[in-house]
């Protein structure tokens, strides 16, 4: 997992994501309820996960400091995707110890792209060595034509680098 440029190479543990509804309703004093409205509420990802290592103190003030800021990190957990997402809750769920930090953790991925009328996440993806536009577009059922076109810093769509963000939508 890697948020806002800091990589849990071991996380997540365990993970749960959510999406729901959030409904208002009233209820009249005959018992019949109305709605009166009814929006997504949002993609919550939240699971547990270890900070481990000379480094995991400090990487868990790093992960403080991303929770209080106002704005949005990328936020990559392997085989789910990447998403742009706030870490709206963070906590140690255990009893540290001087190399060891069990942690839990809550992402509100934030959504601020509209495509085909429905909001989505903005999506980025992060290149595995050699890897080009053409096996991107591909995987994520896009035309490398629109990577090139919101992708405009990449230099080379043939060959990318370890680590080479790409925007996918």
């Amino acid at each position: 997992m890697r948020f806002g440029g800091i990589s849990l190479s071991h996380n997540p543990s365990n993970i749960k994501i959510q999406k729901g509804k959030s409904i208002q309703s009233v209820r009249f004093v005959s018992g019949i309820d109305k709605i009166l409205d009814i929006r997504d509420s949002g993609v919550v990802i939240s699971g547990k996960g270890e900070l481990f290592g000379e480094n995991c103190f400090s990487d868990y003030q790093k992960l403080v400091k991303l929770s209080v800021k106002d704005e949005s990190q990328i936020l990559y957990i392997p085989e789910l995707g990447v998403f742009r997402a706030v870490l709206s809750k963070l906590c140690v769920a255990a009893a540290p110890k001087s190399d060891y930090l069990e942690i839990e953790f809550v992402f509100s991925v934030v959504e601020s792209q509209r495509q085909s009328g429905k909001i989505l996440p903005e999506r980025y993806y992060y290149a595995e060595s050699g890897e080009n536009f053409w096996e991107i577009a591909e995987k994520f059922e896009t035309t490398v034509e629109k990577l090139c076109k919101i992708n405009p810093q990449t230099r080379n769509i043939m060959e990318l680098s370890q680590g080479e963000e790409v925007r996918i939508y």
